[in-house]
């Protein structure tokens, strides 16, 4: 009798074993799937950031050198100087959109979860939304700062035929400037990790 309650138990244990191994290989295979699924989510958000700190990075080293240079060398007269001027503030603008695009839709390219944000020492994170709104909010701040600085620096020279030069130097070192302001605020965008 005991041979056989021990083999009929250890009959009971494989089975048991087996099915608690099939249940595992059908977990770990639907885990498979999800994580593939969810693999691929995450690559095709890692290149969609990739691609924008591609083009934040590059806008933002073109006007970086471009600010290293002199500006308007070859102007010789207040109206060469306003017209050379002109184009350098395209062309900052231009950098500037392409670099300022791109930060702002890496903050709204949020990554693929399935969990919820868990609380640090400081609280939540906030929200995608959230994010982007305050960037909006800096934004249209700064441009109203650089709009009231270039008057300024256009008040300098009011009456004379250098305000409008001085106002267009303005206008383009500021755009810079604040272009080095959000590479700081928002830096770990631009990082490759």
């Amino acid at each position: 009798m005991g041979l056989v309650a021990s083999r009929l138990q250890q009959s009971v244990h494989m089975r048991k074993l087996r099915d608690a191994t099939a249940v595992l290989v059908l977990v770990s295979t639907g885990s498979a799937f999800g994580q593939t699924d969810a693999r691929g989510q995450y690559e095709q958000w890692r290149e969609q950031r990739n691609a924008l700190r591609v083009q934040a990075q590059t806008a933002l080293d073109s006007e970086t050198t471009r600010g290293k240079a002199k500006m308007c060398p070859q102007a010789n007269n207040t109206r060469e100087w306003e017209i050379c001027l002109a184009a350098e503030g395209a062309t900052t603008q231009a950098n500037y959109d392409a670099f300022a695009g791109a930060i702002r839709a890496m903050i709204a390219l949020a990554p693929p979860s399935h969990s919820q944000p868990t609380s640090g020492p400081q609280g939540l994170p906030r929200s995608t939304n959230e994010l982007v709104a305050q960037f909006d909010l800096l934004e249209a701040e700064s441009k109203q700062y650089r709009k009231d600085a270039a008057r300024a620096a256009f008040d300098q020279f009011e009456g004379g035929s250098g305000a409008p030069p001085f106002e267009l130097e303005a206008e383009v070192r500021l755009l810079r400037l604040h272009m080095q302001e959000i590479a700081f605020l928002y830096g770990e965008e631009l990082s490759t990790h």
